[in-house]
């Protein structure tokens, strides 16, 4: 059964857009989004169908963020890099619509990974360069949890807009405060 299966699987190379934001509640209550750090994220897919309808894919990639005069509620400010490992697992739901067009829905976490998180500037009177994982503590393992819509054109060629949404704080465990990631992605992927 399993050799069946893996001749109908898809192999897929593919690179996107990732536009992200964190959001900080403080335990009063009040909420302020920070400003928006753009980048880029390239990876691999394996993807398994279950009958006509359904399938399952899974995948890694390297998200890398920035940006500039980045500013968060008094928290951090300055120029801002980002990078991450994901590892998504979506649930695909498609259909057909011509014989080289099928549009799908795809849902599921994303496992995520802070490999680096570094600011250039000031961070609560903090200037130079700050590794805000080990310095500040953050958390570095999130679970974004999202969806999107997909169009694969011709089998070959493959484009993707998602959203995701952060479940876990970031700050480290002993703060009052929370501080959550959410991201919008666009992709194309190459299958094979």
């Amino acid at each position: 059964m399993l050799v069946g299966t893996s001749a109908f699987a898809q192999f897929s190379v593919g690179a996107g857009y990732v536009n992200s934001k964190n959001t900080y509640s403080t335990s009063s209550g009040s909420s302020k989004h920070s400003a928006p750090a753009n980048g880029f994220y390239a990876g691999v897919e394996y993807s398994v169908p279950v009958g006509e309808i359904f399938g399952l894919s899974a995948g890694v990639n390297f998200e890398y963020l920035m940006s500039k005069d980045y500013s968060l509620g008094g928290l951090l400010s300055g120029n801002f890099k980002e990078m991450f490992l994901n590892v998504p697992v979506h649930l695909n739901v498609g259909v057909d619509l011509a014989d080289a067009i099928r549009v799908s829905l795809f849902a599921g976490p994303t496992f995520s990974y802070g490999l680096s998180s570094k600011i250039e500037a000031g961070a609560g009177g903090y200037t130079g360069s700050l590794d805000v994982y080990e310095k500040s503590g953050w958390n570095r393992f999130d679970v974004l949890v999202g969806g999107g819509l997909g169009l694969e054109l011709m089998d070959k060629v493959r484009l993707t807009v998602g959203y995701d949404l952060g479940m876990f704080n970031r700050l480290p465990q002993d703060s009052n405060d929370k501080l959550n990631r959410n991201r919008l992605h666009a992709g194309v992927a190459f299958l094979f």
